[in-house]
């Protein structure tokens, strides 16, 4: 999920369990399977000159990208393989020797991982409040962002970014996005802003529209493709959809589950 601003291109991004793709959409991890989730752009045209007050000051103080494991719920959890540290932002992989490589046996069978956060049984609540709310919030004030939930097939992906239907609780980090932003907006009745929606998907190096299917977009009559401005990154031929109100914005999230 990428969120951008029409101010002086700035970034403060997290990401869920690896690296920032710099597009904002889901690259293609080439030892799994292709990661087929929608990145939902959001882009807010902040018109109030209000929003530019003391952008550089508070950016230079913080870092600009977060990294946290989201570890899947399990009843037979590897406690002899994965190890968490004592402040919950560390991970140690230990892995047994495959006695089967003889006696000179150089196979590494350690990892240590320095992270912002380890999220083990943690509630969608609590991966909300502590990955996504505060990119949410910035976004608001000027600041570009990016979510992005990376990892292998089935490790919960779908469910962390989208969430379950079933269960309201269980709701994931895009409908929860659309809810705190139009929140805000409604606590700022002196600012004009607009919400704009895109969903694109990024599988096998090609760009899909998830929205092209609806009867008032069509076909795009040229393929889109990444380029960069002033503005910063944008997907050309992508569509675009005018949301005024919270929902509006879930019918186009409903559109593409």
């Amino acid at each position: 999920m990428t969120i951008t601003s029409n101010h002086h291109f700035l970034s403060t991004c997290s990401v869920l369990g690896s690296v920032l793709d710099i597009v904002g959409g889901f690259k293609r991890d080439k030892s799994h399977s292709p990661c087929s989730q929608p990145a939902c752009k959001l882009i807010w045209e902040v018109k109030s000159t209000q929003m530019k007050r003391h952008k550089n000051a508070r950016m230079g103080t913080r870092k600009k990208v977060h990294a946290f494991v989201r570890v899947k719920p399990t009843d037979d959890f590897a406690h002899e393989m994965i190890r968490y540290g004592d402040d919950n932002k560390s991970i140690d992989i230990h892995l047994k020797k495959d006695t089967r490589r003889g006696v000179v046996n150089n196979q590494q069978t350690d990892w240590s991982f320095k992270l912002d956060g380890v999220l083990h049984d943690a509630s969608q609540d609590l991966v909300y409040e502590t990955v996504a709310k505060d990119v949410i919030s910035q976004a608001l004030n000027g600041y570009n962002g990016t979510i992005m939930c990376y990892g292998q097939t089935g490790a919960g992906k779908t469910y962390t970014m989208m969430g379950a239907t079933e269960n309201y609780k269980h709701r994931g980090i895009l409908p929860r996005a659309l809810q705190q932003v139009f929140r805000m907006i409604e606590e700022r009745p002196t600012h004009a802003i607009t919400v704009r929606v895109s969903y694109l998907e990024i599988y096998n190096e090609s760009l899909f529209d998830l929205l092209s299917t609806l009867p008032y977009v069509g076909p795009s009559v040229t393929p889109m493709t990444i380029v960069e401005n002033s503005q910063g990154v944008f997907i050309k031929g992508l569509s675009v959809h005018l949301t005024s109100q919270e929902e509006d914005a879930f019918s186009l999230l409903f559109e593409v589950r």
